[in-house]
């Protein structure tokens, strides 16, 4: 079991900070919500980038330390993964709105660009014959 943090645990981190106020020691905000769900969301936080949670660590014994680490990384991938599905779906509503609605961009870029055919020549180079009768343009 890890006791990063955890006052209640003895060992070098109840000897030094067991008599501070729990505010004002390392993940002393923890203290009300268990040593388990403590560590993981001392482990999004540092995941999150605040990298200040980590002093306490060199008051883990060495199986621990490297039991942190494989927690933080595991955590850290799962967020990654979680935030670029997230992105991934975002992406791809996008995508589906543009493609529902192509052929109304074309046909209204088309009929820009006729109305600007038209508008730029001069009135004696204009033929019925090379252009629709009727153009909407708003």
């Amino acid at each position: 079991m890890l006791s990063l943090g955890n006052v209640r645990i003895p060992g070098q981190f109840h000897d030094k900070y067991f008599k501070q106020d729990k505010y004002n020691r390392p993940a002393g905000e923890y203290d009300n919500i268990g040593l388990f769900l403590g560590n993981i969301l001392y482990v999004f936080r540092a995941a999150m980038g605040d990298f200040s949670l980590f002093g306490p660590a060199i008051y883990l014994t060495t199986i621990e330390n490297y039991l942190f680490w494989i927690i933080f990384f595991v955590i850290l991938v799962l967020t990654n993964i979680i935030f670029l599905n997230f992105v991934i779906a975002e992406a791809g509503n996008s995508y589906n709105i543009v493609n529902d609605q192509i052929d109304q961009y074309i046909l209204q870029n088309k009929a820009l660009l006729i109305d600007e055919a038209e508008s730029v020549l001069p009135k004696m180079l204009r033929s019925d014959k090379y252009y629709p009768k009727y153009i909407v343009s708003r």
